[in-house]
């Protein structure tokens, strides 16, 4: 049987709005989130989460983005991902 992932747990809990979410992959760091909504209508879009210490992080897309995370609209998002760290991708399946 394979084991869960982690990222599960912190999938989540960000997708519940929990704030301050501890890393489970480093003691010093944290878990920090970007979502971007495409299609307003709809609230379709894609989200990166990913440990502020290790820089380890995941990708998800084509989801229905929470009312309760922050968000950026597609059009205003091209600005906000200049800040975003360099994120190595994992698979957490």
């Amino acid at each position: 049987m394979k084991k869960k992932s982690a990222w599960i747990d912190v999938i989540i809990k960000v997708l519940n709005g929990e704030k301050d979410i501890a890393s489970p992959f480093d003691a010093q760091g944290t878990i920090e989130s970007f979502f971007v909504v495409v299609i307003k209508e709809e609230r379709l879009g894609w989200g990166r989460i990913w440990c502020s210490a290790t820089r380890r992080g995941i990708h998800l897309c084509r989801m229905v983005v929470p009312d309760n995370v922050h968000y950026f609209y597609d059009e205003e998002a091209n600005a906000a991902c200049n800040n975003l760290p360099e994120i190595t991708l994992e698979d957490f399946t």
